[in-house]
């Protein structure tokens, strides 16, 4: 949400990876310090590790899915929901729409995060 203008604070990086590059994350995930979470009767994840990188915590989420009372929701993937693309430190980072936020933080009842997308859109 912040680098598409809505000024919130930035506890940490999310990442959503599609699935199909599960081994990959893996691979690279396993060369560092890092927590796995596991699945729960809510968040459906197929993987979740978060690590600390020069102080900054980084999600990285494979598969996102979220057991919500209309059925489970599935992070959509694919490059077609890359809103715009960006570059840091010569690395290309995609962004997502934010309706795809919403969609998510609604999914996990965070509201305070819908109405601050909501009120900026």
């Amino acid at each position: 949400m912040y680098l598409n203008g809505i000024e919130t604070p930035v506890a940490d990086i999310d990442i959503v990876i599609d699935e199909k590059d599960k081994d990959k994350v893996k691979n690279i995930v396993n060369k560092l310090e890092h927590i796995e979470k596991q699945k729960n009767d809510i968040y459906l994840t197929e993987l979740f590790y978060s690590i600390t990188l020069n102080g900054t915590d980084i999600d990285l989420m494979v598969g996102f899915k979220i057991d919500t009372k209309n059925g489970v929701y599935s992070y959509p993937t694919g490059s077609k929901l890359v809103d715009k693309t960006i570059i840091v430190d010569e690395t290309n980072i995609n962004l997502c729409y934010l309706k795809d936020w919403l969609d998510a933080y609604t999914a996990m009842n965070r509201e305070s995060k819908v109405n601050l997308i909501r009120q900026n859109k």
